[in-house]
């Protein structure tokens, strides 16, 4: 009698924890406020796509391709990108940030639109 109810809350009790568990070890969509501070801080990009976010313990690993027109220089390039990571580590201290920069010439036409 006492224990359907006990059996009930221990698979519940272990649905959560797996559940959780995997959650943070796969990549999920972008949270919102790193869509909206890269559509704030990309000034001179263009626009962002395939951006994706993932935690490993305390660590919150951030992707995403940063599109750019392609007869932009390196170096202004690099300071787009700079500001970006800056501005997502502010946010998300100890994230880990990694952007690829693509030319429109190669970029998927889905994502965030830059401002």
């Amino acid at each position: 009698m006492y224990a359907l109810p006990a059996a009930l809350d221990i698979l519940s009790v272990g649905y959560r924890l797996v559940r959780g568990s995997l959650k943070r070890r796969l990549d999920e969509a972008a949270p919102l406020e790193v869509q909206q501070r890269i559509s704030r801080y990309a000034h001179g990009a263009l626009g962002a796509h395939d951006v994706r976010t993932r935690r490993a313990g305390q660590v919150t690993f951030i992707e995403c391709h940063l599109v750019v027109p392609g007869e932009m220089p390196v170096e202004v390039t690099h300071r787009i990108c700079e500001a970006l990571k800056d501005s997502l580590r502010r946010v998300f201290q100890g994230s880990l940030v990694t952007i690829h920069v693509e030319p429109e010439s190669k970029a998927n036409p889905q994502g965030i639109v830059v401002r």
